[in-house]
């Protein structure tokens, strides 16, 4: 039914449950549940439309609780993580192909990790592994590939990466080829490996090296002449019908400091014209000029 909200239930008599994700078409959600079968552990469920029903996904071999924390377009691919009597978390990958969980790191059994995304087909998954020492690194699986971290992927790519310092990967574009996350700075990154262009960004050190350009910063500051120019108060001066106006405005800037130094020119040509009904319509042209 539309504009209703519909319970999906809980795990065999359990008190609670929490939904995280849902596939592309809203078939299929996955969560965690406390399950009354399993010492009302939380366990990670997945659930679909067709049978209406919640279903365990159980656990990594020997662990008491998981969780859901992404899935594949058509719901048949499931990520998270399963943690064991020991509290450590390990990333797992779920199909419904095979009805089970496969650990994405078993080559490093002490070492926590844990999955939050997966791509459309569910091939790629991205999430966060403990690095040697303390912290998290950024992680991507694949089946070639292995879990490795989002640097040396970009590494394997030809890119240079001078350091490792990503944190964790929260999300992967549809093909896989673009991941995000937090670094370890706590700041945003877009890591991509494509025929057009390789490398990872740092948001904030994006935008701080925009406003350290004379053109951009200036661009950034002046935004709203663009949007607000001579003709952009309707309700000032209007035309009677037939009558024209015209105008022109200027204005210019240099900047010449410690971090930048450019200047910056803009003009405002418009004509108005007056409508019947006491509308008024105005354009206008708007040159800029830049000196770095």
């Amino acid at each position: 039914d539309t504009n209703t909200m519909s319970d999906l239930g809980v795990l065999n008599g359990g008190t609670r449950s929490v939904a995280y994700a849902v596939s592309a078409d809203g078939a299929v959600v996955v969560g965690d549940a406390e399950d009354g079968n399993a010492g009302a552990n939380e366990l990670a469920f997945r659930w679909d439309s067709t049978s209406q029903v919640m279903t365990s996904l159980g656990t990594l071999s020997g662990d008491l609780t998981s969780a859901a924390r992404g899935l594949n377009a058509d719901g048949s691919v499931v990520v998270g993580w399963s943690v064991g009597i020991d509290a450590l978390e390990r990333a797992y990958r779920w199909t419904q192909a095979s009805n089970m969980m496969v650990d994405l790191d078993p080559l490093n059994p002490s070492r926590a990790s844990r999955a939050f995304a997966v791509n459309a087909d569910g091939s790629v998954v991205v999430g966060e592994s403990q690095r040697t020492g303390v912290g998290y690194q950024a992680f991507r699986w694949t089946e070639d590939t292995g879990l490795i971290s989002v640097e040396d992927w970009l590494r394997a790519a030809g890119v240079t990466v001078a350091s490792d310092f990503t944190d964790t990967a929260r999300g992967v574009s549809a093909d896989g080829n673009v991941v995000v996350g937090v670094t370890q700075n706590n700041s945003a990154f877009i890591a991509r490996v494509s025929s057009v262009g390789s490398g990872i960004i740092d948001v904030n050190e994006f935008y701080a090296s925009l406003a350290n350009k004379p053109s951009a910063n200036v661009g950034l500051n002046y935004a709203g002449t663009i949007l607000n120019g001579a003709h952009g108060e309707p309700m000032r001066n209007l035309l009677q019908a037939g009558q024209q106006s015209l105008w022109v405005t200027s204005d210019i800037g240099y900047d010449n400091g410690f971090a930048s130094d450019g200047a910056f020119g803009v003009a405002d040509f418009g004509y108005g014209l007056g409508l019947e009904g006491g509308g008024t319509a105005r354009i206008a042209a708007r040159p800029v000029a830049e000196q770095v």
